[in-house]
């Protein structure tokens, strides 16, 4: 089955879902956003899931596909109530896998492929697990999910978000400093796959790298 023109719908779906989460926080601060870190962790976790599913026997566009729409529930509703936004991100992965499956019925995906995204998405939240996902696209989900934030991308996507949105991260070098690599390792040890987990090594050994020269630079 060809699965290209529903990636392209999921994608665009997702774009803009994410514009209009940018928006409504936007009217929240009163003041334009100029980084839109949910789309980039979103793209950057897509573009993950199918390297991973080209490694792991699964249909890299399906894993896309579940990629572009996992963090749906993290997307603020246009016209919602400020507690009830709040709301759907605190319980964001059982409302973000509703809204997919909703979007994919809503293109006529494949009955069995939805249920498949619906529980993937449904499982992909939280850092750390102690137990191994068996469903390969809810694993293939869980491991891209991750290391996105394991990548130093991922670290800058996150800081220059949390500036961005006003969250109080101003100190470059206080943050770096103050990365927390117990839980960095602790997010290397929930993946699901021996290949994710090799390439959580590699990130981690980058990050690590690219976090000291920087701060050295910031020294001198």
């Amino acid at each position: 089955m060809d699965l290209w023109e529903f990636e392209r719908q999921a994608r665009e779906y997702a774009r803009r879902r994410c514009r209009e989460h940018v928006q409504e926080l936007e009217k929240v601060l009163n003041r334009p956003i100029t980084f839109d870190y949910r789309y980039e962790h979103t793209r950057t976790t897509a573009a993950i899931a199918g390297r991973l599913a080209e490694k792991l026997g699964v249909e890299p566009a399906l894993a896309r596909i579940a990629a572009w729409l996992h963090d749906l529930g993290k997307c603020r509703v246009p016209g919602l109530e400020e507690e009830a936004n709040q709301e759907r991100e605190q319980d964001h992965g059982h409302v973000g896998a509703e809204e997919a499956a909703a979007f994919l019925e809503s293109i006529a995906f494949p009955r069995d492929l939805t249920q498949q995204v619906r529980q993937a998405i449904a499982q992909h939240v939280g850092l750390v697990k102690d137990h191994i996902l068996e469903e390969p696209l809810a694993a293939l989900l869980w491991d891209a999910d991750k290391l996105s934030k394991l990548s130093f991308a991922g670290v800058l996507h996150y800081l220059v978000g949390e500036v961005t949105t006003g969250a109080g991260i101003v100190d470059c070098a206080a943050f770096l400093q103050g990365m927390d690599w117990e839980l960095h390792r602790g997010i290397r040890d929930s993946l699901n796959t021996e290949i994710a987990r090799r390439w959580a090594d590699r990130e981690l050994a980058e990050t690590a790298g690219i976090r000291d020269k920087l701060l050295a630079a910031m020294e001198d």
